[in-house]
């Protein structure tokens, strides 16, 4: 018997792939230039850098947010997660 949703699982799961490979390239290249630029142990960020890692942690939060709830979804919950 084939499953029901495995071609939308499979869908779901080559998309979220990509979004992990531009993630883990972008944050490797943009890691390489922030090493080339200063010395990690002693600079001192500025308040408007420390936003921006702010905002960079809290949309890897919202991420793993929409993750946990499709995984343990309420219906109704997973509606409100969908762009219309």
């Amino acid at each position: 018997m084939e499953s029901k949703i495995l071609t939308e699982l499979t869908e779901l799961k080559d998309t979220i792939t990509k979004v992990k490979d531009i993630f883990k390239t972008d944050l490797a290249i943009t890691g390489q230039k922030i090493l080339d630029k200063v010395d990690i142990n002693t600079y001192q960020p500025t308040d408007e850098e420390k936003k921006v890692k702010q905002a960079i942690e809290d949309i890897f939060g919202f991420i793993g947010h929409i993750v946990d709830e499709f995984y343990n979804y309420d219906e109704e919950d997973l509606d409100k997660l969908i762009i219309k």
